[in-house]
């Protein structure tokens, strides 16, 4: 390859990456744009706890209506299937999440985030809850790979439903979790930050979806026509 054909077939690159940047960049700003709306609450944050079971129905998934809600449950806690997340929003900072099963009277069981630790390597020095029976209050939150969140997602999304199946040796585990109050695992009041306070409302922008595909197609377009420029240019190609 001469040099002068080395300076096109880079320069092409590096157009062809600028291009590509540019497109996918745009995209992902059109796709936040169309569920951005869902974010926004669609009814009042609700003071008085009702029972789990107005809200959330075994082998069901979790209606958007009941997202945020204040319930109430009642069950014992298995220390023994306990983990914790990384950091995340609670009262005192982002700190690490510690998740529990709890096993109710109906042989169900859903995820709790019990509280935070500081110490999250070590398991061993959180508090266990113990088997007694509890009633515990708290906001129900949607698996972390429903649609009703919208574009956010953790970084780690471990409190998605399909991966606590996965994780837990459960049968019954209702669809997404439940963040308490009030910490079991720290000596303190307050506890991990729900995202959820009420049900989030708003509909999906489609205008912005169809943009965000386009500028997507754009970018795969630039990396064909990138290709066929390289491949046209190939040594045992004849020159035209």
């Amino acid at each position: 390859m001469t040099a002068a054909r080395l300076r096109s077939a880079l320069g092409a690159a590096l157009l062809c990456a600028v291009l590509c940047t540019v497109f996918v960049t745009l995209g992902r700003w059109q796709w936040r744009v169309a569920f951005a709306d869902q974010q926004r609450p669609s009814g009042s944050v609700s003071t008085v706890a009702v029972p789990l079971d107005e809200r959330s129905h075994i082998e069901q998934w979790l209606p958007r209506t009941s997202i945020g809600a204040l319930i109430s449950a009642t069950g014992r806690f298995d220390d023994a299937h306990t983990f914790t997340t990384e950091p995340r929003p609670t009262s005192q900072g982002r700190l690490p999440w510690v998740v529990t099963p709890l096993r109710l009277a109906d042989g169900s069981v859903i995820a709790v985030v019990t509280g935070f630790t500081d110490i999250p390597a070590r398991l061993d020095r959180i508090t266990p809850i113990g088997p007694e029976t509890l009633t515990v209050t708290g906001r129900l939150q949607p698996s972390e790979d429903s649609p009703a969140i919208g574009a956010w997602q953790p970084e780690r999304p471990l409190l998605r439903t399909p991966a606590l199946v996965d994780r837990w040796p459960y049968p019954l585990l209702r669809d997404g979790y439940l963040v308490l109050d009030q910490s079991l695992t720290m000596s303190s009041v307050a506890g991990p930050t729900p995202r959820f306070t009420s049900a989030p409302g708003g509909s999906i922008g489609w205008r912005s979806v169809a943009y965000a595909l386009q500028w997507w197609s754009f970018a795969l377009f630039t990396v064909f026509v990138w290709w066929r420029q390289l491949t046209d240019r190939g040594p045992g190609q004849a020159p035209r």
